[in-house]
């Protein structure tokens, strides 16, 4: 960690009893050693006991150099403290140094010296069985560019070591060699800051659209603060899935009364200012973010105050400006749908009207209306002007028999005239699904006077008449429309508590973007962003997050190194809230 720190290294560590082709290894990675990788290699054990081989147990050493010579392999290796070395074969001074061989070798290493200056030589064969692991260091110059993207969670939300809480998507236009390092921020600096917890990082990279994998992570100090592969991406689409493992550091939190306040308000500062690089930082998150110097070069603080206040109030005034054209919108809509009704209901009547003239003259010769000349009926029409016709003899039943209150009603609208009547009973028909109201004393129900028998004693006296027809003659109940149940979440343009279907935005860099069913109409927010809608406020539940206070906010981050002709493009996504989870557990159930 302390190489990436100084030279903007991705570390890796590299166990030698797990190396299958130590071939290869030689070839593909010591040979590359002072060319673009740094090596450190480690002893097994703990404390600086001194060894019978003259190494100490735990301890780091530097490697210098890789030699091959007349077919031998050979390491030049450094302890860091300047005393202290390999006593073993080919160490200073020993046997295999006196020969022709060995005068070859010398040249062929750069005019290697003896002396306990802690600098000595090994052979690979030795080299593989006394260390226990590499430290492998890749520098990148010129010729490779980064791009990289942080996200900050509470890894309690995200804490099952499996994968499906947190991914990234890597894009690349042609083939390039890549080094892809998932990290997270220093928590040994921070570690006062940094929660009880210490956690543990792990990523499997996949081509998007496919099922096998295509390699896993690799870290050094058991994978704390960074993990990372080296591989040849094709062009095209990758998934990283992400998994975070976790164990307990400390059994409480640190005890900041003996720390001075000042040490204590810089330290909080350079954290925050740490995890502002996350993409989802939500400034409003906490009080100790400096604001950037910048902000107050050559300004007044009086100037900045107003300047702030200002856009405050443009803020007020756009919410209000929603607000206002929400409640335009949904009144242009009521409107338009009580003129579609309305037309829909004269529409209706006039089909009514028309249907009941032709049933009227139906059977009847042409100039012979009810048995009369036309004089007559001229004569008759120009009475039903100024009185009510008689009334109209029905029909014959159809087939299938209309119910016993929908024949009431017809006669009734029979008996009534003028197209005016006509269409306010049909729009009444289309709000009221049932003919019959409560009625006052006096009051006409379906055509009859309160207390009127005429129309009820002929079902009465009807012998087809029985209770099946009752039942199935009573008009359904209209379903009177509920008030949708609130969310507990406040629109993020209006401002105003969300009711009916809410739309939350799931692209990590919102900061928990959630917006009503009228805002969602404007699509002013940036293009390209995944929406999900959440029909009722117990569906929206599975947004909400947890927090454990036992734990402080981890900032992760993938980087992704590539040739500089090759960009990549990264992007990253969090687990919001249970959606997954509980969509396979009832799947599964």
């Amino acid at each position: 960690e302390g190489i990436e720190d100084l030279t903007g290294a991705v570390s890796t560590t590299i166990y030698l009893k797990d190396i299958l082709d130590p071939d290869r290894f030689w070839k593909d990675e010591l040979t590359q050693v002072g060319v673009d990788r740094v090596f450190a290699c480690g002893t097994s054990g703990a404390g600086e006991d001194i060894n019978s081989d003259g190494l100490v147990s735990g301890h780091a050493y530097a490697l210098l150099k890789a030699v091959e010579h007349e077919g031998r392999r050979f390491l030049v290796i450094r302890n860091p403290w300047g005393t202290g070395e390999w006593t073993g074969r080919w160490s200073d001074g020993s046997k295999e140094w006196n020969d022709d061989f060995a005068t070859g070798l010398k040249q062929a290493l750069g005019g290697f010296k003896f002396g306990d200056d802690g600098e000595f030589v090994q052979e690979y064969e030795d080299f593989l069985q006394v260390w226990e692991d590499v430290d492998r260091n890749r520098l990148f110059d010129d010729s490779w560019i980064v791009n990289s993207q942080w996200l900050g969670l509470y890894p309690a939300n995200h804490m099952t070591w499996s994968h499906g809480d947190i991914t990234f998507t890597i894009s690349v236009a042609e083939k390039t060699e890549a080094v892809i390092c998932l990290a997270q921020m220093d928590t040994r600096y921070f570690k006062e800051l940094s929660g009880m917890y210490a956690y543990r990082l792990d990523f499997t990279l996949y081509k998007k659209g496919e099922t096998t994998a295509l390699g896993h992570s690799l870290g050094n100090q058991n994978g704390r603060r960074s993990v990372k592969m080296q591989t040849v991406l094709e062009a095209g689409d990758y998934v990283v899935q992400v998994r975070i493992g976790r164990e307990k550091a400390r059994d409480s939190p640190y005890d900041f009364s003996e720390f001075s306040q000042e040490k204590l308000a810089r330290k909080r500062s350079e954290w925050a200012t740490s995890k502002s690089i996350a993409t989802n930082f939500d400034p409003a998150s906490t009080n100790h973010l400096p604001l950037p110097p910048s902000l107050f070069a050559g300004i007044t603080l009086l100037q900045l105050q107003i300047e702030a206040q200002e856009q405050l109030n443009a803020l007020r005034e756009k919410k209000q400006s929603r607000k206002k054209a929400n409640a335009e919108a949904r009144e242009a809509i009521a409107k338009a749908k009580a003129e579609e009704e309305a037309k829909k209901a004269e529409e209706e009547a006039k089909a009514n009207g028309e249907a009941e003239s032709e049933g009227e003259g139906e059977g009847k010769p042409n100039g012979d209306v009810d048995g009369k000349t036309e004089d007559e009926s001229d004569e008759k029409h120009e009475d039903a002007k100024v009185e009510e016709p008689e009334e109209v003899v029905e029909e014959e039943a159809s087939e299938e028999e209309e119910p016993i209150w929908k024949r009431k009603k017809n006669k009734k609208d029979k008996k009534r005239k003028g197209f005016f009547h006509q269409a306010m009973d049909a729009a009444r028909q289309t709000r009221f699904a049932s003919p019959y109201q409560a009625a006052e004393d006096g009051e006409e129900v379906d055509g009859m006077e309160n207390g009127e028998e005429g129309e009820q004693d002929e079902d009465a006296n009807d012998s087809n008449y029985d209770s099946q027809d009752a039942a199935r003659d009573v008009p359904p109940p209209v379903a009177e429309e509920e008030e949708a149940e609130p969310h507990i979440f406040e629109c993020d343009e209006c401002g105003d508590q969300i009711k009916g279907t809410l739309y939350h935005c799931m692209e990590s860099n919102c900061v928990y973007y959630t917006i009503c069913e009228d805002c969602k109409k404007f699509d002013d927010h940036p293009a390209g962003h995944t929406f999900v809608k959440f029909p009722t406020p117990e569906d929206a539940q599975a947004i909400v997050e947890g927090q454990d206070d036992d734990d402080g906010e981890l900032v992760l981050g993938l980087r992704v190194y590539t040739q500089r002709t090759v960009p990549a493009t990264v992007q990253g996504q969090i687990r919001k809230g249970s959606i997954l989870r509980k969509h396979y557990l009832k799947k599964k159930n």
